[in-house]
């Protein structure tokens, strides 16, 4: 695997390396440090990453991994304007201490915009495209529906398509297609920073996704146990 940042100990740095302007947290951070701590002597620096979650739940789904930077380590970009895109659910272990930023700036004068990419706060799909088979035979129940009760085909056939579309839509949306997390709340529990509500929004492409024009709201309220586990994960419809 192709390293895509260098890792200072020194002054607790993550320098991404020349034209890389896309990171995924897990393999191109997470992974690549535990591999690098095992490198000659950095073992006797502090750590800079941990990680949270990964626990199966149900089928073939498991519980979103979280990871965080510690004990002051940041991420600085290459040198040069670019946008740098940072996929997967990173924050600052103990923001109060090192401010809740994960990068620092270049050392020249570049312009550098930083774009998180987050996942589902709690499930994500392992395998597959997403669609469940339960996901397709609710669409196919919606389509007889629509057909059936209150219209009189073939006149209503143009609404039955738009709203199997919207169906659709709704479904890619909640598989990470065109998705944005926000406005998180965090709890403390047993030391660790556990994310107990956030708003879900869904949206019909990019261009919607950078205008921030959704066309579904979710609110997410996740529980844990003493330890800071997930026990449990709700999503409703707003």
């Amino acid at each position: 695997m192709m390293m895509k940042v260098t890792f200072d100990g020194a002054v607790k740095l993550i320098i991404v390396d020349e034209d890389i302007t896309a990171l995924d947290v897990q393999a191109d951070l997470y992974s690549t440090w535990k591999e690098w701590v095992q490198m000659d002597s950095n073992a006797k620096y502090s750590a800079a990453l941990r990680t949270v979650g990964g626990d199966p739940t149900v089928g073939v789904k498991s519980v979103a991994p979280y990871f965080f930077l510690m004990n002051g380590w940041k991420i600085r970009p290459y040198e040069g304007n670019h946008t740098l895109i940072i996929t997967g659910n990173l924050f600052v272990d103990e923001p109060e201490t090192y401010g809740s930023n994960i990068t620092v700036t270049t050392i020249g004068d570049y312009q550098v915009l930083v774009n998180m990419a987050t996942t589902s706060d709690a499930i994500t799909i392992l395998s597959g495209s997403g669609v469940t088979t339960q996901d397709k035979q609710d669409i196919i129940n919606g389509v007889w529906d629509e057909r059936t009760v209150g219209h009189s085909p073939p006149d209503s056939f143009g609404e039955i398509v738009e709203r199997t579309e919207s169906r659709v839509k709704r479904v890619a949306g909640l598989s990470q297609e065109n998705f944005r997390l926000c406005n998180q709340v965090y709890q403390t529990i047993n030391g660790r920073e556990c994310l107990t509500h956030a708003r879900v929004k869904i949206y019909e492409d990019a261009e919607d996704l950078e205008n921030d024009v959704p066309f579904g709201e979710y609110l997410t309220e996740s529980g844990y146990d003493s330890k800071g586990n997930c026990i449990s994960y709700v999503v409703k419809r707003l």
